[in-house]
């Protein structure tokens, strides 16, 4: 018992070992994949939220611009000098409050290249604002100027809520700046727009944004880029020479064409080493977004998940090894006792129930093979039960006193007995998966070169019928009966059957078992009975006696014959269901002489009430009888109207002679 028990302990301590790195590798997998998805994560919740910062400043530039059109806008003209003293102060006071504004400008439609001029009220150059951190903030004319673009003119005048440039290189002092403008049409009397203010933004703001990003979030390793609408680096944490050059630098991280920059596209990236992220940031007023993008070098994210990984699949398949070995150890202790045990029930399993077991021991397997022979000896006295139950059953089929066929659902003769045999005129050894028209042989198949099924009588085969019934519905058939005409090489033979059919179960299949029963004698006796009671009836109808059938549980008239209904004076559809009650008998409900008085009335004399109310004398016999279970009273009666009458003519006859003789 103990050696058997330390086999199973070992080999499970093994199963545990093997399972236990099994799930240790199975989790340095998972590690890395989760270590993989939470880089992911980071990356794009830095992604958004530093996209967030950089739309804040784009946004604040835009609304800035709005508000400064809209107060220069409202501007009264008195005189051109008042007009040009009240936008300077307005320019001045709007950099003032907003550092972020290097330079800012009003442009007029004159300047532009688009048609001439022919508002001859303004003559005046343009005026340029600079904030200079020598000279504070101050002004100068705009003839000077030499980072005005033409386009500039066209997109201006154009826009409907205003425009952000792209950036550009912007001389303050002697000092070059990334700057970029935001152009907003100024409103004015009229449908033509004649004047448009510009907006110089500093872009330093948005590549503090992205160094910040670097330092605090993503690492110094990780390469972040701002993408103008027009596909213009506008700044790249850590490197600012970047700015101002065209995306094509970041092929092949940046998986985006213009168009898709430009349509808001966003793009994952996890390929070259690298994972990152681009997500469009929009501005209000503008249809197309900036794009803001992040990578960072895999290596650097999963360094430490793949230290860990490494180290716990060492540890995994340590232990997987070590399991296996205990496992192969532990089952060649225990393997052969229980292959031989395999190979015994192998052997039982095909019937071979005479078997040795030479497996002994007081341990687990020898208690084991010990249950197996009681178990074998139980299915062996069972199997010998179950042999000899069959053949009692076999001898029953096949003495059975009325003829039994077993057929398969392909309406193949499975087994008949000795009865079926012979009402078929077929020997039962060949019988064996053939169609019943065969067995029975048929009168239809002879002379047809056709098969049972196949010709046109088999559609109201009776016993064809019958068992693709059984077969479809699953329920049973009884008593049914039909003719069937059988060539058995002598001549045909007509006679009746009677067929039962029940669907039964045997070795996982469906089969029906039929009973096959030659009523002939029955249907003619049946043919006979019909006979005879059809002579009866008429003789009773055309007999010049009165009958009436009555049921004795609720006294109405079940039936009468002609005679009788000539003489209550009905049809005898209108006699039929009527109590006879005060209609035919004139004895009232509870009083009837048979039932409720108990009377006998034989040839008496009585009185038949007619329909029409009238009392006619008849001589009346009545007879209990039973018909189908139910009781009846059977009345007989003639009419002795005619001989009453005879009577009372013969009365007064012998009366007046006594008269004369006297």
């Amino acid at each position: 018992m103990r050696s058997i028990r330390s086999k199973l302990v070992l080999t499970f301590g093994a199963f545990m070992i093997l399972t236990l790195g099994i799930v240790v590798a199975y989790t340095a997998v998972k590690l890395r994949d989760q270590a993989i998805e939470n880089a992911r994560i980071s990356i794009r919740q830095s992604v958004r939220n530093t996209a967030w910062r950089c739309k804040a400043v784009l946004d604040q530039g835009m609304v800035t611009a709005r508000i400064i059109a809209r107060v220069v806008s409202g501007v009264k003209k008195t005189t051109e000098e008042e007009t040009v003293t009240a936008v300077n102060k307005t320019l001045e006071q709007a950099m003032h409050d907003n550092p972020s504004v290097v330079a800012a400008f009003i442009w007029r439609r004159k300047q532009c290249p688009l048609e001439e001029e022919t508002d001859e009220a303004v003559k005046e150059d343009g005026v340029l604002w600079l904030r200079n951190p020598v000279q504070g903030l101050h002004s100068r004319s705009l003839e000077s100027t030499d980072f005005f673009q033409e386009e500039w003119c066209a997109h201006s005048f154009q826009a409907q809520g205003g425009k952000i440039t792209d950036i550009f290189q912007f001389s303050l002092s002697g000092e070059e700046q990334v700057v970029f403008a935001v152009l907003i049409p100024l409103q004015e009397e009229g449908q033509t727009r004649k004047r448009f203010i510009g907006l110089l933004f500093s872009a330093e703001p948005l590549q503090e944004i992205l160094n910040d990003t670097q330092k605090t979030s993503v690492g110094m390793d990780a390469k972040s880029t701002l993408l103008s609408w027009y596909g213009t680096i506008a700044a790249s944490g850590g490197n600012p020479d970047m700015r101002g050059k065209s995306m094509e630098l970041l092929r092949p991280y940046c998986n985006l064409g213009l168009k898709n920059l430009q349509a808001g596209k966003q793009s994952e990236l996890d390929a070259y080493n690298y994972i990152g992220y681009r997500l469009p940031v929009p501005v209000t007023g503008l249809d197309a977004p900036w794009s803001l993008g992040i990578r960072m070098p895999s290596s650097l994210l999963l360094l430490p998940a793949e230290k860990l990984v490494k180290d716990l699949v060492g540890i995994g398949v340590g232990l997987t090894l070590l399991g296996m070995l205990a496992i192969v150890y532990g089952a060649s202790q225990i393997a052969d006792p229980i292959r031989k045990l395999s190979e015994i029930t192998r052997r039982v399993a095909k019937g071979q129930l005479d078997q040795e077991i030479p497996i002994s021991g007081k341990d687990e397997i020898g208690e084991l093979a010990e249950d197996f022979r009681a178990m074998l000896a139980a299915r062996k006295e069972t199997f010998e039960a179950l042999s000899q139950q069959q053949q009692s059953l076999a001898a029953i089929f096949d003495r059975a006193p009325v003829g039994m066929a077993l057929v398969n659902s392909d309406l193949r003769i499975v087994k008949i007995n000795k009865e079926a045999s012979s009402l078929m005129g077929y020997r039962a050894k060949t019988a064996k998966n053939r169609l019943p028209g065969e067995v029975m042989q048929c009168k239809s198949l002879v002379g047809n070169g056709v098969g049972c099924g196949d010709t046109d009588d088999c559609g109201n085969c009776l016993i064809r019928q019958t068992l693709e019934e059984v077969f479809a519905t699953g329920h049973a058939v009884r008593g049914r009966q039909g003719r069937f005409v059988q060539e058995n090489g002598v001549g045909p033979r007509s006679f009746w059957l009677e067929i039962n059919a029940d669907v039964i179960s045997m070795a996982g299949e469906s089969q029906a078992i039929l009973t096959i029963v030659n009523a002939t004698e029955h249907h003619d006796d049946k043919v006979k009975l019909e006979s005879n009671e059809k002579l009866l009836s008429t003789i009773l109808d055309r007999l010049p006696v009165g009958m009436v059938l009555i049921n004795t549980s609720n006294q109405t008239i079940s039936r009468v014959n002609p005679y009788a209904a000539s003489m209550i004076g009905a049809a005898e559809g209108q006699i039929l269901g009527k109590t006879c009650h005060n209609y035919i008998c004139p004895a009232e409900r509870g009083k009837c002489p048979i039932t409720d008085l108990g009377n006998q009335v034989e040839d008496a004399e009585r009185v038949l009430l007619t329909a029409f109310g009238q009392e006619l004398p008849i001589i009346k016999t009545v007879v209990p009888v039973t018909l189908e279970g139910t009781e009846y009273l059977l009345e007989t009666f003639i009419d002795i109207s005619d001989m009453k009458k005879m009577e009372e003519a013969l009365r007064r006859a012998k009366q007046a002679a006594e008269a004369s003789l006297e």
